[in-house]
């Protein structure tokens, strides 16, 4: 079962307690993506969400590994996710991870 907000938030917090500062990330976590309750992107979005709670002081503390696969057309996932959340593939990068919370 893909992990809820709540429960999300907590393992962060326990890791960080642990001395645990990388998170390793994709668009595409979770698999597998043919199970329709877990949902491509919501794991960028859980890390964005606790990054927001926590503020940049302990965000500069963490190193965050993503990547992306690019948009799909075929992908009835990607596909869904963007019409879902209304957005064209540009916009649908706002409500995940953001440009502060990516460094090169």
């Amino acid at each position: 079962v893909q992990n809820d907000e709540s429960d999300a938030h907590a393992q962060i917090d326990l890791a960080r307690e642990r001395g645990i500062n990388f998170i390793d990330t994709a668009e595409l976590y979770p698999v597998p993506l043919f199970v329709k309750e877990w949902r491509a992107g919501k794991t960028e979005e859980l890390i964005g969400s606790y990054l927001s709670k926590v503020g940049s002081k302990a965000r500069d503390e963490m190193v965050i590994a993503s990547k992306i696969a690019g948009f799909m057309p075929r992908s009835s996932i990607a596909t869904e996710r963007y019409a879902a959340l209304g957005l064209s593939p540009v916009e649908e990068e706002d409500c995940r991870l953001d440009a502060e919370s990516i460094r090169r």
